[in-house]
């Protein structure tokens, strides 16, 4: 795999390990097919499916098995922690802009079994965004009723200032998907989105992003069945964390965003893209100018331990009326 660029020399980035990249595609890939599994089985008429009992339930352990062995799960608490102190200090710790590099290819994954045929194919790779296209098909030939899976990803990463002293470095953006699907027929598949993110506290002991627990899927911003007769989707996932930094630390945020097909017996045809853009306050108009870019923050230990006690305080106060 190609290392990536300075991106023309507008911000720092570095390249996200191949290994990364195919544990990324494999944890995405089973949660999709868990997501297409679990609707069919809410959807079958009582009685059950050729989807229900017992080859069911061992192929949900599976899945549940590869999302395990390759994301930590979201913490909530850390999310609520993160959500609380940048509501608070935006006057003393204000966001900073900074332009994201470009796009660059990932891992690329057909079926690779007889009767289909096709792939997702990149369109156009830009900064902090994409588009795509794929005309996949299943004849057929191999298990008809059976979904065969296409997945591409591409990722680019983005490099923080140093860190003036211990603390954490906050993160936040959006990003917008769109996808037009044109009709075709196809027993039974699926069109997903998703974007994963992760990050590393040091970049300097860190250069291809592998601290694997820091990577998980923040979001899927589209996520449909097929057969559909909607022509078109779109979705947003905004994204906000924060990076534990010690002083004179750059920190690092990386972003893999990918699109996964499934069809049984059918054709796949659609066009879609990714943008990662500002995120706006609710109601606020989005505009061009707000795409290819991330905000960041810095906030010290001081501060936040300083709200974590005083809502410590508020807690213990309440409890005790």
């Amino acid at each position: 795999m190609n290392t990536p660029p300075n991106a023309g020399g507008r911000t720092d980035t570095r390249p996200v390990s191949e290994d990364i990249l195919r544990r990324v595609t494999d944890a995405c890939r089973a949660e999709a097919e868990l997501g297409v599994l679990a609707t069919r089985l809410r959807n079958a008429p009582p009685g059950g499916s050729q989807d229900s009992g017992a080859g069911a339930a061992e192929r949900r352990k599976e899945l549940l098995r590869i999302i395990e062995r390759n994301f930590v799960p979201a913490d909530a608490a850390t999310r609520h922690r993160d959500e609380l102190v940048v509501s608070i200090g935006g006057q003393l710790y204000p966001w900073q802009v900074l332009y994201l590099p470009f796009m660059y290819e990932g891992i690329n994954e057909t079926p690779g079994i007889a009767g289909t045929s096709g792939e997702i194919a990149s369109a156009g790779l830009y900064a902090g965004g994409l588009g795509f296209g794929c005309l996949c098909e299943d004849d057929g030939t191999t298990d008809p009723h059976t979904e065969k899976f296409w997945i591409h990803n591409w990722y680019n990463s983005a490099v923080l200032p140093p860190a003036p002293a211990a603390g954490r470095m906050y993160y936040r953006f959006t990003v917008d998907s769109d996808l037009e699907y044109f009709t075709a027929p196809v027993y039974s598949g699926s069109l997903s989105l998703f974007v994963t993110i992760g990050w590393s506290a040091n970049v300097a002991e860190d250069p291809g992003l592998s601290n694997w627990t820091t990577w998980q899927t923040v979001g899927w911003p589209i996520n449909e069945l097929l057969p559909t007769d909607n022509p078109s989707y779109g979705g947003s996932v905004s994204v906000l964390g924060s990076i534990p930094v010690d002083e004179g630390n750059s920190a690092a945020v990386g972003f893999i965003y990918g699109a996964i097909v499934s069809a049984a017996s059918g054709l796949v045809h659609m066009i879609g893209d990714f943008g990662t853009r500002l995120t706006y306050p609710p109601g606020g108009e989005v505009n061009y100018l707000a795409y290819d870019k991330m905000e960041y923050r810095f906030e010290p230990t001081w501060w936040i331990e300083a709200i974590d006690n005083r809502v410590s305080a508020l807690q213990v106060n309440y409890s005790a009326r």
